[in-house]
């Protein structure tokens, strides 16, 4: 099962695999023309794996990863909340994890 069929013949999406069977981290960027990713810098947007199992990542404007959502489309929004510190005023990063509807 493996890759999408849509996926593979999509000239805008880089795989990458240590494997042949998988699992593969499909990169992809702003442009749907190869040829303008060519050195340029490219977002990890999923994973699947040899079981037609996958994972696609949703970014912000930001570029950072806002949401993901799993190959029977349940998706998971991500928030990153700083939370306060339990010593003396220091403040920690946190991520919350909230499911969408």
């Amino acid at each position: 099962m493996g890759l999408n069929e849509s996926d593979r013949c999509n000239p805008a999406l880089f795989f990458v695999t240590n494997n042949p069977l998988g699992p593969w981290w499909v990169f992809g960027g702003p442009s749907s023309l190869a040829e303008e990713m060519v050195g340029r810098r490219m977002h990890l947007l999923g994973l699947n794996d040899r079981f037609g199992q996958s994972q696609r990542l949703q970014r912000d404007a930001g570029g950072r990863i806002a949401a993901v959502q799993d190959g029977v489309g349940r998706q998971y929004r991500l928030e990153l909340k700083t939370l306060p510190g339990v010593a003396h005023g220091v403040r920690t990063a946190g991520a919350r994890i909230a499911a969408c509807a």
